[in-house]
């Protein structure tokens, strides 16, 4: 019998697939030994990696002799999770020299033509040269915690907890990919290694003090609410992410030597943009000057929707159960908790004072909306809702009397308030998401001034619906409330 070999045929998707990956691979590859190779940089780093540890070690010896003195030994051990912290973190900020000059710095060595002429796509060249610059980072702040706390066993200076050895390695790696992200989109925009290098500090700066908060909550054992953060550093790094793709252009960065700040340009395109709206669109009604914005920052204003509803049921269905209490109980401490209440407001209890404090609350929410690239307002209505969510859940239980009393106390100027306040953070969202937003025929520059004007439009429907929410909850949520309280409560 004869045996006859052939070839096995792979589908067509599967060979696509073995072909975009190896493509991918071949560009980290090749970056990967190119960073290994640089004597330059992996000498400093062993250095760092060699002494960094010790002296770490020798100065928490130090404050823990110091504080011995004072009966603080237990304050000793538990500030040594912070300096494992800094272990791990100052590798990382010497690092970041990698990805930032991943391709801003290939473009000035005059080394970046050759490889933007490969046959692969952008995706791939993105992904391959990110993760290459994501290694070395990574790998070096953990191998720097790691020898730290090898040498506190040793010494058996601290007891190494999971919880704790777990949270650091997690704490060290969210923040590589965050640095190592932002520093991507920051090369892939800039036009000189010295530009990089100063737009280096938005990152460095803003995780420092991320940094000392997260080392307080290892210092108190809050690994909860560390839980939180780490998720929300990882829905960053998928956003940093997004950003890079979606503004990555191989021809942009050969073609462009320089950049101008066209000031000029930019004011007569916002104010063409105010006027008009959209300017490749056609006015569908005499009101779509008021009505385009709306329609533009629908999508946001039902993903704002969806996530207010989401946050009220969480908050309705994840409320405990209370142990029965008297009526006449709850409502006194409910009066006395007003009377502390309002005792301490720092703004008049009068329809102006509440509309000034609104207005103020939704432009600061507005502004770290815009900043955090739209996450701040999308996490806003989950917490207000669920707040919400959580009291009615606990007045219902307590007696349905006084449930419905707080449905009075929130419905009245909430029907108007809500819109208000979901029209701006619907502008703010959108915002802060045309960075995220795939490559488009306009300009990235137009595309933001356009949202930004559809933003002060947003702004100024919400602002007299602000004024009416205001003088409703002064003067007629109250009303409401006390008076059906006082027709069906004893």
């Amino acid at each position: 019998m004869l045996l006859t070999s052939r070839k096995i045929e792979l589908p067509l998707s599967l060979q696509q697939g073995q072909r975009w990956l190896r493509g991918t691979w071949v560009i980290f590859r090749r970056d990967l030994l190119d960073i290994l190779r640089d004597w330059r940089l992996i000498s400093p780093l062993a250095l760092l990696l060699c002494i960094f540890p010790v002296l770490a070690l020798l100065s928490a010896e130090a404050a823990t002799r110091y504080l011995a003195q004072f009966g603080a030994e237990l304050i000793s051990e538990r500030l040594l999770p912070f300096l494992a912290l800094a272990t791990g973190f100052l590798p990382l900020t010497v690092c970041l020299i990698i990805p930032l000059e991943t391709f801003v710095g290939e473009k000035e060595r005059r080394t970046l033509e050759p490889l933007l002429a490969a046959p692969v796509s952008d995706l791939q060249l993105y992904i391959g040269k990110g993760l290459a610059a994501l290694i070395v980072p990574t790998v070096t702040s953990l191998l720097g915690v790691t020898i730290y706390l090898i040498i506190l066993a040793v010494r058996r200076a601290l007891p190494l907890e999971p919880a704790l050895v777990l949270s650091l390695y997690a704490i060290l790696s969210m923040h590589a990919v965050v640095m190592v992200a932002g520093a991507i989109v920051i090369s892939t925009q800039s036009y000189s290694v010295r530009g990089a290098n100063l737009l280096n500090s938005f990152i460095i700066l803003p995780l420092s003090m991320l940094l000392v908060l997260e080392s307080s909550l290892l210092f108190w054992g809050s690994y909860r609410l560390l839980v939180v953060i780490l998720c929300i550093l990882l829905a960053y790094a998928v956003l940093l992410v997004r950003m890079g793709v979606a503004l990555f252009n191989r021809e942009q960065l050969l073609s462009a030597e320089f950049d101008t700040l066209d000031l000029q340009g930019m004011a007569r395109e916002f104010w063409r943009a105010l006027r008009a709206g959209d300017p490749e669109g056609w006015p569908r009604s005499r009101w779509d000057f008021l009505w385009g914005p709306i329609r533009r920052s629908g999508g946001a204003l039902a993903t704002l929707a969806l996530l207010g509803v989401m946050g009220f049921v969480l908050g309705w269905s994840l409320t405990p159960e209370m142990a029965s209490r008297p009526t006449e109980t709850i409502l006194e401490q409910v009066r006395s908790e007003l009377q502390n209440l309002w005792g301490s407001l720092a703004f008049p209890l009068t329809a102006w004072g509440l509309f000034i404090h609104n207005l103020r609350a939704v432009l600061v929410n507005a502004l770290f909306g815009t900043f955090s690239l739209g996450l701040w307002v999308a996490f806003y209505p989950v917490g207000l809702m669920g707040l919400v969510g959580t009291l009615l859940r606990t007045f219902f239980a307590v007696d349905p009397s006084l449930g419905i009393a707080g449905i009075l106390a929130v419905l009245p100027h909430g029907l108007i308030e809500l819109p208000a306040v979901g029209l701006v953070f619907a502008g703010t969202l959108r915002l802060g998401l045309t960075l995220l937003t795939p490559p488009h025929p306009r300009s990235l520059r137009n595309r933001l001034l356009l949202a930004l004007a559809d933003w002060l439009k947003l702004l100024g429907i919400a602002i007299p619906l602000l004024l009416l929410a205001a003088w409703i909850e002064v003067h007629v949520t109250p009303y409401l409330a006390l008076r059906w309280l006082a027709a069906r409560l004893p």
